[in-house]
């Protein structure tokens, strides 16, 4: 591999760069002394010092800078030895790149490259998801780890949605967490108002979830902007989570964002979306009540 010597290259001549520079100011100074006070050796004991003073300085932020990478290396070196996953990773990549066939060899490289720009996304605070499972997993870990709460959006394009698979397990965390006495907050966006009836699957879920101690909202496609109708979790007031759909209506990608522009777009984003919704809490009254409220 040709990365340190590379690295070697780019750290000298950042050095002789600094110690080129030191000399020329220290130069100039030891001029601009002769200039004024007209006496050649204490312009060149002030040239000497200058230098030396630079020189000082430039190794001091070498040595600080190798410091930093050799304090990064000893850190990395300790995760390494407490990860089984992280060591056999290390050494099946160099095992591939010594014996490997080319193509093997390439595909390790490639494969680096994208972990790289995924752990770049991370460390920035984004992460994207694909597939269903996943994406629910995901889901299941964020509800389970909440100390505050947090507000949703939840499409639905069927009433039945929230009834089974994956969607119902996540509806049963979200009664346990509310019941436990934290803050959930969802607005349901309907394709069909005939989807909260009485005798609906959906109001049946919105019951429970009501029930529980989740604030509930509801509001039909139609009444919105195309640009509220979204499927978005914010939670903890830490993490943003976005739902995408494919053209057939599957869940596609889930992303979790953390940056603050995010963060505040998603807060104006709820405040403007449960200006424009209903309290669900006036579905559940007795039929007595419904029919003296339709009357």
């Amino acid at each position: 591999m040709t990365t340190e010597p590379a690295r070697r290259n780019v750290s000298l001549s950042s050095v002789s760069r600094e110690i080129l520079a030191g000399t020329l100011i220290s130069v100039i100074v030891g001029i601009a002394v002769w200039f004024f006070v007209h006496d050649l050796t204490l312009a060149f004991m002030i040239t000497l010092i200058s230098e030396c003073v630079a020189l000082l300085l430039g190794i001091r932020i070498n040595l600080e800078d190798r410091t930093g990478l050799l304090l990064d290396a000893i850190s990395l070196s300790e995760e390494v030895a407490s990860s089984d996953e992280l060591r056999h990773l290390i050494s099946d990549y160099s095992d591939v790149l010594s014996q490997g066939m080319h193509i093997f060899k390439s595909r390790a490289n490639e494969l680096v490259v994208e972990t790289a720009e995924i752990m770049a996304g991370l460390r920035r605070g984004h992460m994207t998801i694909r597939g269903l499972l996943a994406a629910y997993m995901k889901g299941y870990h964020i509800i389970q780890s909440l100390h505050r709460g947090g507000i949703a959006s939840a499409i639905v394009n069927k009433e039945d949605d929230w009834s089974s698979g994956e969607i119902n397990v996540y509806h049963k965390m979200n009664l346990q967490v509310a019941r436990a006495g934290l803050d959930i907050t969802r607005v349901f966006i309907l394709r069909d108002p005939e989807f909260i009836r009485r005798d609906s699957p959906l109001f049946q879920i919105m019951k429970e979830q009501h029930d529980s101690g989740i604030k509930l909202y509801y509001v039909r496609f139609d009444e919105l902007d195309s640009s509220l109708v979204r499927d978005v979790g914010f939670w903890d007031e830490e993490i943003v989570v976005n739902m995408y759909y494919s053209s057939t209506g599957a869940l596609d990608i889930v992303t979790y964002d953390t940056s603050p522009t995010t963060i505040r777009e998603t807060k104006e984003y709820f405040e403007r979306l449960v200006s424009r919704s209903h309290p669900a809490s006036t579905l559940f009254g007795t039929q007595d009540e419904q029919r003296s409220k339709r009357t």
